[in-house]
């Protein structure tokens, strides 16, 4: 049996497909259309960017160009030499200023040295040492005193002109502050150089109207004549405001009182009114108002008085029981309060007994002592330049104070 053959002719039979191999068909078409828009749309979107970083890019650089006009102008102007000097007067500025604040810090240094140094005599044990010290340093401006300079500088401008100041010393009444009254001009600050921005303090003026006022330390004030003398400061017939403030800061007691006169002590009534300023052509149009307000209607510890609040800086002062008496005037007019305050303690009959000339010889003893020693290098670790400053403190001649 023959098996049968598939003769195949030369006729085109066409060609069929399935529907899957059509459907595939089609969507390779939508496919490949979509891709080649999408590319369309790339191609597009990089020419945009191109061209749009092309426009920055001039732009900016004409306004480099136009910028670089402008300076190019001012230094080519009617006001080049101007600018230039401003440009280099500024550069010299910033580097004077640079230059300026190592040394105002290294300076800072010098005098923290030299406070510990100087501070030593103010530690003494002995009263007559003492009060010797703040008899010389009310009479001279420039001498080291560990109380701050805006107080101590109202008893040393009239320490030489007001002897009952000094007596009041020899009994051993300490002045701390001291204002007459009435009305006046006064500079509180003085110009002087900083080592913070804008490395300079400005000097400062005011004028107002004040009221007298007087305080001061009295030591010991259970003593019979202490005792005496403070009632004579209430029983007065001026009716002076007079308010107290018993202290012993190493055991930090405090007790404070005021004699209730007839006005005293004022409360609400400030110290001081009147207008402040840098500049002192403007105080006279300068509106009113109370100053020194952190002087509080209550009479200060002995630590408000002190540089950077420090008690201990006069240990005598520190370990002993006393009263800081402050005495007010109710009137806006001048008034010697020191005065007064002499007449009280000499109806007590407080006796002069820290004469003036004795205490001022064992004081001047006391600052001869050499305070600078190779263990204080060590100790605090100073530089040389410090050190070359502090020799110096060895080699005052105290004898000019006697």
């Amino acid at each position: 049996m023959v098996s049968p053959k598939l003769v195949v002719g030369t006729k085109n039979w066409p060609l069929r497909t399935s529907t899957v191999t059509s459907t595939i068909l089609r969507l390779s078409t939508i496919t490949a259309k979509v891709a080649a828009t999408t590319a369309t749309v790339v191609a597009t979107t990089a020419i945009e960017a191109a061209t749009t970083a092309t426009n920055t890019a001039n732009e900016t650089a004409n306004e480099m160009g136009s910028n670089q006009g402008i300076i190019a102008g001012i230094f080519q102007g009617a006001d080049k030499l101007f600018w230039r000097a401003f440009i280099i007067a500024s550069t010299f500025s910033l580097i004077y200023y640079i230059v300026r604040r190592k040394e105002l810090l290294e300076y800072e240094e010098v005098e923290h040295a030299e406070d510990d140094m100087v501070n030593i005599p103010w530690e003494t044990k002995d009263w007559n040492t003492l009060y010797g010290l703040l008899g010389m340093a009310f009479e001279d401006e420039t001498m080291y005193t560990p109380i701050r300079r805006e107080y101590i500088r109202s008893i040393q401008k009239r320490f030489k002109q007001r002897p009952q100041l000094r007596m009041l010393l020899e009994k051993g009444i300490v002045p701390l502050f001291i204002q007459d009254g009435g009305v006046s001009t006064i500079q509180t600050r003085y110009w002087s150089w900083n080592t913070e921005f804008p490395y300079v303090k400005l000097a400062y003026f005011e004028q107002a109207k004040r009221r007298a006022c007087f305080e001061f330390i009295l030591p010991h004030p259970r003593r019979k004549n202490a005792v005496q003398f403070e009632k004579n400061l209430s029983e007065s017939k001026w009716d002076y405001g007079v308010q107290r403030r018993e202290c012993l800061q190493d055991q930090r007691r405090d007790s404070i009182g005021s004699e209730s006169n007839l006005a005293a002590p004022y409360p609400g009534v400030p110290l001081s009114v009147g207008a402040e300023s840098a500049l002192e052509p403007l105080l006279p149009i300068m509106p009113d108002k109370p100053l020194n307000t952190e002087r509080s209607e209550i009479v200060n510890g002995l630590r408000w008085y002190m540089k950077n609040g420090d008690s201990e800086g006069i240990p005598l002062l520190y370990f002993t029981e006393l009263c800081i008496i402050r005495v007010e005037a109710g009137h806006w007019g001048p008034a010697e309060l020191d005065s007064f305050v002499l007449g009280c303690a000499e109806e007590a009959d407080m006796q002069y007994r820290w004469r003036a000339d004795e205490v001022r010889k064992q004081a001047i003893r006391e600052l001869g002592k050499p305070r600078f020693t190779n263990d204080v290098v060590e100790r605090e670790g100073l530089t040389n330049e410090v050190v070359e400053r502090l020799e110096l403190l060895n080699e005052v001649d105290w004898t000019r104070y006697i």
